[in-house]
Protein backbone atom coordinates (compact mmCIF):
# COMPACT_ATOMS: atom_id res chain seq x y z
CA UNK A 1 0.00 0.00 0.00
CA UNK A 2 0.97 3.83 -0.54
CA UNK A 3 2.44 5.49 2.55
CA UNK A 4 -0.98 7.77 2.94
CA UNK A 5 -3.12 5.04 2.18
CA UNK A 6 -1.50 3.12 4.53
CA UNK A 7 -1.72 5.81 7.44
CA UNK A 8 -5.72 6.67 6.64
CA UNK A 9 -6.13 2.63 7.15
CA UNK A 10 -3.92 2.84 10.35
CA UNK A 11 -6.49 5.78 11.42
CA UNK A 12 -9.59 3.78 10.82
CA UNK A 13 -8.64 0.33 12.18
CA UNK A 14 -7.64 2.69 15.32
CA UNK A 15 -10.99 4.07 15.38
CA UNK A 16 -12.84 0.78 15.70
CA UNK A 17 -10.59 -0.77 18.01
CA UNK A 18 -10.32 2.36 20.14
CA UNK A 19 -14.55 2.45 19.42
CA UNK A 20 -14.88 -1.03 20.81
CA UNK A 21 -14.30 0.15 25.01
CA UNK A 22 -15.53 4.04 24.21
CA UNK A 23 -18.94 4.18 23.49
CA UNK A 24 -18.67 7.40 23.42
CA UNK A 25 -16.66 7.98 20.79
CA UNK A 26 -18.06 9.43 17.58
CA UNK A 27 -16.66 10.18 14.35
CA UNK A 28 -16.56 13.92 15.05
CA UNK A 29 -14.73 13.49 18.16
CA UNK A 30 -11.86 11.67 16.30
CA UNK A 31 -11.69 13.43 13.15
CA UNK A 32 -10.67 16.48 15.42
CA UNK A 33 -7.19 14.89 16.08
CA UNK A 34 -6.49 14.41 12.63
CA UNK A 35 -7.62 17.44 10.80
CA UNK A 36 -4.71 17.14 7.63
CA UNK A 37 -7.28 13.56 6.52
CA UNK A 38 -10.50 14.58 7.37
CA UNK A 39 -11.73 14.33 3.92
CA UNK A 40 -10.08 11.02 3.50
CA UNK A 41 -11.15 9.61 6.78
CA UNK A 42 -14.26 11.07 6.80
CA UNK A 43 -16.12 8.58 5.00
CA UNK A 44 -14.39 5.60 6.35
CA UNK A 45 -15.68 6.17 9.66
CA UNK A 46 -19.40 6.45 8.49
CA UNK A 47 -18.61 3.05 6.99
CA UNK A 48 -21.17 1.10 9.84
CA UNK A 49 -21.30 -2.23 7.71
CA UNK A 50 -17.26 -2.49 7.74
CA UNK A 51 -17.27 -1.23 10.94
CA UNK A 52 -19.44 -3.98 12.43
CA UNK A 53 -16.76 -7.04 10.25
CA UNK A 54 -13.67 -5.01 11.84
CA UNK A 55 -14.29 -4.59 14.98
CA UNK A 56 -15.22 -8.22 15.55
CA UNK A 57 -11.23 -9.32 14.54
CA UNK A 58 -7.99 -8.24 16.63
CA UNK A 59 -6.50 -5.37 14.67
CA UNK A 60 -3.39 -5.72 15.94
CA UNK A 61 -3.28 -9.52 14.16
CA UNK A 62 -4.52 -7.53 10.67
CA UNK A 63 -1.64 -8.61 7.87
CA UNK A 64 -0.16 -5.75 4.93
CA UNK A 65 -2.79 -8.31 2.47
CA UNK A 66 -5.52 -7.99 4.78
CA UNK A 67 -5.35 -4.22 4.91
CA UNK A 68 -4.72 -3.82 1.69
CA UNK A 69 -7.81 -5.90 0.94
CA UNK A 70 -9.77 -3.65 3.56
CA UNK A 71 -8.48 -0.46 1.61
CA UNK A 72 -9.68 -1.61 -1.95
CA UNK A 73 -13.35 -2.64 -0.44
CA UNK A 74 -13.93 0.54 1.38
CA UNK A 75 -12.74 2.32 -1.90
CA UNK A 76 -14.75 0.61 -4.03
CA UNK A 77 -17.65 1.64 -1.47
CA UNK A 78 -16.30 4.99 -1.11
CA UNK A 79 -16.67 5.46 -4.76
CA UNK A 80 -20.26 4.27 -4.73
CA UNK A 81 -21.15 6.97 -1.83
CA UNK A 82 -19.61 9.91 -4.79
CA UNK A 83 -21.26 8.31 -7.33
CA UNK A 84 -25.09 7.63 -5.24
CA UNK A 85 -24.43 11.59 -4.95
CA UNK A 86 -23.79 12.57 -8.49
CA UNK A 87 -26.75 10.97 -9.57
CA UNK A 88 -28.95 13.54 -6.98
CA UNK A 89 -26.80 16.74 -8.22
CA UNK A 90 -27.12 15.71 -11.48
CA UNK A 91 -30.93 15.33 -11.17
CA UNK A 92 -31.40 18.79 -9.96
CA UNK A 93 -29.29 19.70 -12.69
CA UNK A 94 -25.96 20.78 -10.71
CA UNK A 95 -23.44 20.06 -12.88
CA UNK A 96 -20.71 21.56 -11.38
CA UNK A 97 -21.14 19.33 -8.14
CA UNK A 98 -21.40 16.28 -10.24
CA UNK A 99 -18.55 16.92 -11.85
CA UNK A 100 -16.56 16.78 -8.88
CA UNK A 101 -18.24 13.86 -7.51
CA UNK A 102 -17.59 12.13 -10.44
CA UNK A 103 -13.89 13.09 -11.06
CA UNK A 104 -13.20 11.40 -7.55
CA UNK A 105 -15.14 8.08 -8.54
CA UNK A 106 -13.35 8.16 -11.76
CA UNK A 107 -9.60 8.21 -9.45
CA UNK A 108 -10.85 5.39 -7.69
CA UNK A 109 -12.11 3.79 -10.27
CA UNK A 110 -8.78 4.24 -12.84
CA UNK A 111 -7.04 3.10 -10.07
CA UNK A 112 -9.06 -0.81 -9.45
CA UNK A 113 -9.51 -0.98 -13.14
CA UNK A 114 -13.44 -0.82 -13.06
CA UNK A 115 -14.04 -0.09 -16.67
CA UNK A 116 -17.90 -0.63 -16.50
CA UNK A 117 -18.17 2.20 -13.76
CA UNK A 118 -15.68 4.48 -15.43
CA UNK A 119 -17.60 3.73 -18.99
CA UNK A 120 -20.72 4.99 -17.26
CA UNK A 121 -18.97 8.11 -15.84
CA UNK A 122 -17.05 9.29 -18.73
CA UNK A 123 -20.90 9.07 -20.46
CA UNK A 124 -22.35 11.30 -17.86
CA UNK A 125 -19.13 13.98 -18.37
CA UNK A 126 -19.53 14.06 -21.83
CA UNK A 127 -23.50 14.43 -21.69
CA UNK A 128 -23.00 17.50 -19.23
CA UNK A 129 -20.00 18.91 -21.61
CA UNK A 130 -22.67 18.44 -24.55
CA UNK A 131 -25.33 20.24 -22.92
CA UNK A 132 -22.82 23.09 -22.38
CA UNK A 133 -21.86 22.80 -26.28
CA UNK A 134 -18.05 22.32 -24.88
CA UNK A 135 -17.79 19.65 -28.24
CA UNK A 136 -14.67 18.98 -27.98
CA UNK A 137 -14.90 17.83 -24.04
CA UNK A 138 -17.42 15.87 -25.05
CA UNK A 139 -16.06 14.35 -28.10
CA UNK A 140 -13.20 13.17 -25.89
CA UNK A 141 -15.30 11.51 -23.01
CA UNK A 142 -17.70 9.62 -25.35
CA UNK A 143 -14.92 7.96 -27.11
CA UNK A 144 -12.95 7.18 -23.66
CA UNK A 145 -16.47 6.45 -22.73
CA UNK A 146 -16.93 3.75 -25.57
CA UNK A 147 -13.38 2.25 -24.95
CA UNK A 148 -13.78 1.35 -21.31
CA UNK A 149 -17.65 -0.14 -22.22
CA UNK A 150 -15.94 -2.02 -24.48
CA UNK A 151 -13.28 -3.69 -22.51
CA UNK A 152 -15.81 -4.16 -19.96
CA UNK A 153 -17.89 -5.95 -22.61
CA UNK A 154 -20.98 -3.84 -22.13
CA UNK A 155 -22.46 -3.29 -25.84
CA UNK A 156 -25.21 -1.38 -24.72
CA UNK A 157 -22.93 1.36 -23.02
CA UNK A 158 -21.06 1.57 -26.21
CA UNK A 159 -23.95 1.86 -28.03
CA UNK A 160 -25.33 4.55 -26.48
CA UNK A 161 -21.64 6.65 -25.96
CA UNK A 162 -20.91 5.80 -30.22
CA UNK A 163 -24.50 7.48 -30.42
CA UNK A 164 -24.28 10.28 -28.31
CA UNK A 165 -20.68 10.57 -30.03
CA UNK A 166 -22.19 10.64 -33.63
CA UNK A 167 -24.80 12.97 -32.58
CA UNK A 168 -21.94 16.24 -31.64
CA UNK A 169 -20.47 15.54 -35.42
CA UNK A 170 -23.88 15.91 -36.35
CA UNK A 171 -24.85 18.90 -34.76
CA UNK A 172 -21.89 20.07 -36.10
CA UNK A 173 -22.62 18.95 -39.38
CA UNK A 174 -20.15 16.87 -39.94
CA UNK A 175 -22.06 14.52 -41.10
CA UNK A 176 -19.11 11.80 -42.77
CA UNK A 177 -18.23 11.42 -39.05
CA UNK A 178 -21.97 11.22 -37.38
CA UNK A 179 -22.36 8.65 -40.26
CA UNK A 180 -19.74 6.27 -38.62
CA UNK A 181 -20.27 6.08 -35.57
CA UNK A 182 -24.21 6.21 -35.79
CA UNK A 183 -23.68 3.44 -38.22
CA UNK A 184 -21.38 1.69 -35.58
CA UNK A 185 -23.77 2.17 -32.79
CA UNK A 186 -26.29 0.60 -35.23
CA UNK A 187 -24.51 -2.08 -35.75
CA UNK A 188 -23.91 -2.73 -31.84
CA UNK A 189 -27.69 -2.16 -30.83
CA UNK A 190 -28.66 -4.89 -33.98
CA UNK A 191 -25.71 -7.66 -32.40
CA UNK A 192 -27.89 -7.65 -28.49
CA UNK A 193 -31.35 -6.67 -29.90
CA UNK A 194 -31.19 -3.21 -27.91
CA UNK A 195 -34.32 -1.73 -29.36
CA UNK A 196 -33.94 1.76 -27.73
CA UNK A 197 -30.38 2.13 -29.50
CA UNK A 198 -31.43 0.85 -32.81
CA UNK A 199 -34.24 3.35 -32.75
CA UNK A 200 -32.33 6.17 -32.03
CA UNK A 201 -29.20 5.55 -34.62
CA UNK A 202 -31.42 4.46 -37.61
CA UNK A 203 -33.69 7.82 -37.17
CA UNK A 204 -30.23 9.60 -37.68
CA UNK A 205 -28.87 7.75 -40.38
CA UNK A 206 -32.20 8.52 -42.43
CA UNK A 207 -32.06 12.09 -41.91
CA UNK A 208 -28.46 12.33 -42.77
CA UNK A 209 -29.36 10.26 -45.78
CA UNK A 210 -32.34 12.88 -46.28
CA UNK A 211 -29.36 15.89 -45.97
CA UNK A 212 -28.14 14.37 -49.46
CA UNK A 213 -30.65 13.72 -51.18
CA UNK A 214 -31.25 9.96 -50.62
CA UNK A 215 -34.84 9.75 -50.05
CA UNK A 216 -34.99 6.10 -50.33
CA UNK A 217 -32.07 4.94 -48.37
CA UNK A 218 -33.72 7.88 -45.94
CA UNK A 219 -37.35 6.23 -45.99
CA UNK A 220 -35.59 2.48 -45.31
CA UNK A 221 -33.79 3.84 -42.47
CA UNK A 222 -36.92 5.40 -40.90
CA UNK A 223 -38.96 2.42 -41.79
CA UNK A 224 -36.30 0.65 -39.12
CA UNK A 225 -36.90 3.30 -36.25
CA UNK A 226 -40.50 2.44 -37.01
CA UNK A 227 -40.18 -1.33 -36.39
CA UNK A 228 -38.03 -0.94 -33.41
CA UNK A 229 -40.12 1.88 -32.13
CA UNK A 230 -43.59 -0.67 -32.45
CA UNK A 231 -41.90 -2.97 -30.77
CA UNK A 232 -40.76 -1.30 -27.98
CA UNK A 233 -43.85 0.25 -27.68
CA UNK A 234 -43.11 4.02 -27.97
CA UNK A 235 -45.50 6.31 -29.53
CA UNK A 236 -43.24 8.86 -29.62
CA UNK A 237 -40.68 7.38 -31.46
CA UNK A 238 -43.14 5.89 -33.83
CA UNK A 239 -45.01 9.44 -34.29
CA UNK A 240 -41.20 10.63 -35.13
CA UNK A 241 -40.51 7.46 -37.42
CA UNK A 242 -43.96 8.10 -39.65
CA UNK A 243 -43.43 11.81 -39.72
CA UNK A 244 -39.64 11.32 -41.30
CA UNK A 245 -40.42 8.49 -43.57
CA UNK A 246 -43.72 11.01 -45.17
CA UNK A 247 -40.51 13.68 -45.11
CA UNK A 248 -38.66 11.32 -47.21
CA UNK A 249 -41.57 10.08 -49.01
CA UNK A 250 -42.26 13.95 -50.05
CA UNK A 251 -38.45 14.62 -50.92
CA UNK A 252 -39.21 11.39 -53.62
CA UNK A 253 -42.40 13.25 -54.95
CA UNK A 254 -44.67 10.56 -53.12
CA UNK A 255 -46.81 13.12 -52.19
CA UNK A 256 -49.48 11.17 -51.93
CA UNK A 257 -47.53 8.87 -49.37
CA UNK A 258 -46.10 11.47 -47.44
CA UNK A 259 -49.72 13.04 -46.48
CA UNK A 260 -51.12 9.51 -45.40
CA UNK A 261 -48.17 9.53 -43.45
CA UNK A 262 -48.01 12.57 -41.64
CA UNK A 263 -51.98 11.57 -40.84
CA UNK A 264 -50.45 8.34 -38.96
CA UNK A 265 -47.63 10.96 -37.57
CA UNK A 266 -50.42 13.39 -36.21
CA UNK A 267 -52.86 10.54 -35.17
CA UNK A 268 -50.32 9.18 -32.31
CA UNK A 269 -49.27 12.68 -31.12
CA UNK A 270 -52.79 13.58 -30.72
CA UNK A 271 -53.75 10.64 -28.48
CA UNK A 272 -50.55 11.32 -26.18
CA UNK A 273 -51.20 14.93 -26.33
CA UNK A 274 -47.23 15.41 -27.87
CA UNK A 275 -47.79 19.00 -29.43
CA UNK A 276 -43.95 19.20 -30.71
CA UNK A 277 -44.43 16.50 -32.61
CA UNK A 278 -48.32 17.75 -33.41
CA UNK A 279 -46.68 21.15 -34.02
CA UNK A 280 -44.21 19.63 -36.39
CA UNK A 281 -46.20 16.97 -38.13
CA UNK A 282 -49.41 19.62 -38.67
CA UNK A 283 -46.79 22.35 -40.26
CA UNK A 284 -45.39 20.20 -42.41
CA UNK A 285 -48.66 18.41 -44.12
CA UNK A 286 -50.08 22.21 -44.09
CA UNK A 287 -47.14 23.50 -46.43
CA UNK A 288 -47.75 20.15 -48.72
CA UNK A 289 -51.54 21.04 -48.71
CA UNK A 290 -50.42 24.67 -49.40
CA UNK A 291 -48.16 23.47 -52.48
CA UNK A 292 -51.07 21.61 -54.06
CA UNK A 293 -53.53 24.54 -53.37
CA UNK A 294 -55.69 23.01 -50.68
CA UNK A 295 -56.32 25.86 -48.86
CA UNK A 296 -58.71 25.08 -46.72
CA UNK A 297 -56.67 21.56 -45.79
CA UNK A 298 -53.38 23.81 -45.19
CA UNK A 299 -55.43 26.16 -42.75
CA UNK A 300 -56.09 23.60 -40.70
CA UNK A 301 -53.26 22.26 -40.34
CA UNK A 302 -51.56 25.33 -39.72
CA UNK A 303 -53.89 26.34 -36.97
CA UNK A 304 -53.10 23.24 -35.50
CA UNK A 305 -49.70 23.82 -35.23
CA UNK A 306 -49.92 27.29 -33.77
CA UNK A 307 -52.10 25.94 -31.28
CA UNK A 308 -49.42 22.94 -30.43
CA UNK A 309 -46.80 26.12 -30.48
CA UNK A 310 -48.57 27.70 -27.78
CA UNK A 311 -49.26 24.44 -25.65
CA UNK A 312 -45.36 23.97 -25.50
CA UNK A 313 -44.83 28.02 -24.78
CA UNK A 314 -47.13 27.53 -22.29
CA UNK A 315 -45.86 24.56 -20.44
CA UNK A 316 -43.65 24.74 -17.24
CA UNK A 317 -40.62 22.43 -18.70
CA UNK A 318 -37.46 23.31 -17.18
CA UNK A 319 -35.08 25.42 -19.33
CA UNK A 320 -32.52 22.70 -18.88
CA UNK A 321 -34.85 19.86 -20.32
CA UNK A 322 -35.63 22.36 -22.73
CA UNK A 323 -32.15 22.72 -24.00
CA UNK A 324 -31.66 18.97 -23.72
CA UNK A 325 -34.56 18.59 -26.27
CA UNK A 326 -33.36 21.23 -28.05
CA UNK A 327 -29.47 20.23 -28.43
CA UNK A 328 -29.55 16.66 -28.48
CA UNK A 329 -33.07 15.28 -29.80
CA UNK A 330 -34.19 12.12 -29.52
CA UNK A 331 -32.11 8.88 -29.57
CA UNK A 332 -34.60 6.80 -27.83
CA UNK A 333 -31.89 5.99 -25.21
CA UNK A 334 -32.61 5.29 -21.08
CA UNK A 335 -32.20 7.99 -19.05
CA UNK A 336 -29.10 8.94 -17.18
CA UNK A 337 -31.21 7.48 -13.75
CA UNK A 338 -32.00 4.17 -15.70
CA UNK A 339 -28.53 3.62 -16.76
CA UNK A 340 -27.21 4.32 -13.09
CA UNK A 341 -29.96 1.92 -11.65
CA UNK A 342 -29.59 -0.75 -14.36
CA UNK A 343 -25.40 -0.86 -13.69
CA UNK A 344 -26.02 -0.50 -9.49
CA UNK A 345 -28.52 -3.87 -10.48
CA UNK A 346 -25.38 -5.96 -11.83
CA UNK A 347 -22.61 -4.73 -9.88
CA UNK A 348 -24.73 -5.36 -6.80
CA UNK A 349 -24.68 -3.41 -3.65
CA UNK A 350 -21.12 -3.68 -2.06
CA UNK A 351 -20.55 -6.41 0.81
CA UNK A 352 -17.85 -6.19 2.51
CA UNK A 353 -17.63 -9.79 3.39
CA UNK A 354 -15.26 -11.47 5.95
CA UNK A 355 -11.76 -10.60 6.45
CA UNK A 356 -9.69 -13.49 6.49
Amino acid sequence: MKDRESEITELWLKYLEESKTNKALTPVEYLKRYPEYQEELKPLLNLTEAGQIIVQQDVSKLTERMKEDIWQKVQKKQAQDYLDQASETFAKNNFVSTRELLDKSVAIHQKSGNNLWLGFEYSIIGFMAHLEDKFSEAIECYKKSSQYYQKAGEIKGQASSLAYLALVYFENEDYDKAWQFFEKAVDLSTKINYLEGMTGSASYLGIIELSRGNHRQSFSWHQKALVSAERLGNKGEMSAAYHNMAEAAQSGRGHKTAIELYHKALAISRAEKNYELIANSAGSLGALYASHNKWDEASMCFNEAANAVDQIKGSSTHPTALKFRRTLGSLGLPSVQEVFSGLRAREKQVSLGSVK
